[in-house]
């Protein structure tokens, strides 16, 4: 997993370009964090991205 801080400060940067959409992709997307040294979780990393001003949408692939 990407550090939950990278793809917060991946996904600002994007809506300061103004996107407005991001799409996040995984093989195990239930699985994000459990590799990570704060075991962030995807519950996580939605708060994070959803207070972020610009972004209207957040998508996942898997």
């Amino acid at each position: 997993s990407r550090p939950l801080a990278d793809v917060v400060r991946e996904c600002a940067y994007l809506a300061a370009q103004g996107v407005r959409e991001v799409t996040l992709l995984g093989q195990t997307v239930e699985a994000y964090g459990h590799d990570l040294p704060e075991q962030p979780d995807l519950g996580d990393l939605m708060r994070e991205l959803q207070a972020l001003e610009g972004i209207a949408r957040i998508r996942f692939l898997t």
